[in-house]
């Protein structure tokens, strides 16, 4: 990874999460304080991130890693959705 320019602390965050379906709803807290400030009305768009770029390669994972994705406008900015596949459930034997 080329990293052209350094991102402040209020721009990143890392959080390590258990498999555990109790934590679904405490990480989803928390990406959302941590991108309130993206109140854009732009709407995204995929783009083909050349080796240098610092940006660009996002969208495009979460393209190739769901069955579909969109956006949502609202008051406030917008709702970027996707869409993923449960796994299905092994079967009793």
């Amino acid at each position: 990874m080329a990293r052209t320019r350094a991102l402040d602390a209020s721009h990143v965050a890392t959080w390590q999460i258990p498999p555990d379906l109790a934590m679904v709803a405490p990480a989803r807290k928390n990406a959302g304080r941590q991108l309130t400030s993206d109140g854009s009305t732009t709407a995204p768009h995929l783009r083909r991130a050349r080796t240098f770029d610092e940006g660009g390669r996002g969208l495009m994972l979460v393209a190739r890693l769901t069955q579909g994705w969109g956006t949502r406008q609202t008051p406030d900015g917008k709702i970027i959705w996707a869409e993923q596949a449960l796994p299905t459930e092994p079967s009793a034997t």
